[in-house]
Formats: structure tokens, C-alpha cells, sequence
């Protein structure tokens, strides 16, 4: 799979560098300016996040809200997934490697040789 971030990054040079988790505490910024602090932390943790605890025992969090919320924010990151492409979306091949194709794989790293070409002759990913 190639690397979303390069490819948006060759788009849009002024894109910065950032770790995936960037995106994460991203999403749950734009997700507390639509929706506020309680939706915000029901995104960011996936449980009943209320400051108030009687709330918390006496009622359900408000996942349908944070649903919508959710669709509004792929409205407004939309941009972002036509650059990423439908390729991207596919469900990726797992690979389950044997002990020997293991074996292989670190006889050939003593050697020094490159990780990706290692990959290409032995069909497996990166």
C-alpha cells in the first residue's frame, strides 16, 4: 500500500510530516467544533465521557450523535479521500509468513541487502 501522506504531500507540498496519531487528535479537534466536548470524548476514547457522573450511570451515550458527527467530518475531509484514491480503500492482502520464508528472510538481511528488493524476490511486503 502506498503511503496516503506521500501521495497527498506530492499534491500539496506544504503538507507537514506527521505521525498517524496526528490525525487522530485532528479528527477529535474538528469533531469538538462541531459537536462539543462530550461527543469529542465519545469519539476519542469510545466510552461515556461526561464530566457529570450521574449522567454517566444514568444514561446511554450519545452514539447516534456521534455518528452524524462522523459523517460531517468526512464531508469536510473529503478532499483528502479523492487524493487518497479508491486504491487505497481496498482491503489489504495479510501475509502470514512460514518459519522458513522467516529463515530466508534473515539470511538475506545479513547480507545487507535492501529490504524492499528482499521483498520483491520473496513475494512478500515490505
Amino acid at each position: 500500500m502506498q503511503d496516503v501522506g506521500k501521495r497527498i504531500r506530492d499534491k500539496r507540498k506544504s503538507l507537514p510530516n506527521l505521525p498517524f496519531n496526528a490525525l487522530r487528535d485532528t479528527s477529535t479537534n474538528i469533531v469538538r467544533q462541531l459537536a462539543g466536548e462530550e461527543i469529542a470524548r465519545l469519539q476519542c476514547s469510545h466510552a461515556h465521557q461526561s464530566v457529570d457522573s450521574n449522567l454517566r450511570c444514568y444514561s446511554n451515550p450519545l452514539f447516534n450523535r456521534l455518528f452524524e458527527t462522523l459523517d460531517q467530518l468526512e464531508q469536510l475531509l473529503e478532499p483528502v479521500f479523492e487524493v487518497a484514491g479508491p486504491e487505497h480503500w481496498k482491503e489489504q492482502r495479510k501475509n502470514i509468513l512460514s518459519k522458513q520464508k522467516i529463515k530466508e528472510i534473515e539470511k538475506k538481511l545479513e547480507t545487507n541487502a535492501c529490504d524492499t528488493s528482499i521483498a520483491r524476490e520473496l513475494g512478500v511486503s515490505r
